[in-house]
């Protein structure tokens, strides 16, 4: 693995992209998780002529799936993590197999080259609230190429919308929880609440847990439904399926 150097602490550059999940949800869970210690983001836009030693780690980094760097002060160990935000309803985890189908040979994806201890997936789907699951990465890694021959239910998508249309893997969000892949998941407020839930918690269970604590439960009009696994309710939008008892035995995850 590579090492960052301690003087890399001061060489923060978020992705504009991300920034804002970063900053407003997964920074506050970080810190919930973290409380000590040193922690790096890193870019996603590092520049490829002139590189500081700074951001030559950092693009090291970054080939190996790094997103952000936690070392711990008692053992000095550096923790890896890769964050991914999916912006659909939380039915599937998009697990990618290969990053540039476009040219030949295809790039492999961040489940094969990917190297980060944790994976920080997030599902954007509720107003000012994060679902976000953190997973041991390798064990996850080790278990869906074991399994994915076996599988031909984990619906292949191609990202119709970037230039190297990316190759996923739709693997449903109970099949990787019920692995015994260990993980954890977190519903993250926008003014820093943090709530963990057992990780196979319904949808219908999530919205009593906001609401017991006086947490507006509303689904984001623009969230989409999971048009990626070519099934009955790809067309559905979510704003069509306010009533979450439907909704959730649609999702399949109750």
């Amino acid at each position: 693995m590579i090492k960052p150097s301690k003087s890399l602490e001061r060489c923060i550059n978020d992705d504009k992209r991300t920034r804002p999940y970063r900053i407003n949800f997964i920074w506050p869970l970080y810190t919930h998780l973290f409380q000590h210690g040193n922690f790096i983001f890193l870019t996603g836009n590092i520049g490829k002529k002139s590189m500081s030693p700074c951001e030559e780690v950092f693009k090291q980094l970054q080939k190996k799936s790094v997103d952000a760097v936690y070392t711990s002060p008692v053992t000095e160990r550096d923790v890896f993590l890769e964050e991914k935000y999916d912006f659909h309803l939380p039915r599937n985890f998009a697990l990618e197999t290969i990053s540039n189908t476009a040219i030949d040979p295809p790039t492999p994806g961040w489940m094969v080259t990917g190297e980060s201890d944790k994976l920080i997936y997030s599902f954007i789907w509720l107003k000012d609230i994060v679902d976000t699951f953190m997973k041991d990465f390798q064990w996850l890694k080790k278990w869906f190429w074991r399994e994915e021959s076996s599988h031909p239910e984990w619906w292949k998508h191609t990202m119709p919308d970037t230039s190297n249309h990316t190759l996923c893997r739709m693997v449903p969000v109970k099949d990787v929880l019920e692995s015994g892949v260990p993980a954890r998941r977190f519903l993250i407020t926008i003014d820093g609440k943090i709530i963990q839930i057992p990780p196979l918690t319904p949808l219908g269970s999530i919205r009593g847990i906001l609401e017991a604590q006086g947490i507006p439960f509303q689904i984001l009009p623009s969230c989409k439904p999971d048009d990626r696994t070519g099934d009955l309710y790809r067309e559905s939008p979510c704003e069509r399926h306010a009533d979450i008892d439907l909704w959730e035995r649609m999702m399949l995850i109750s």
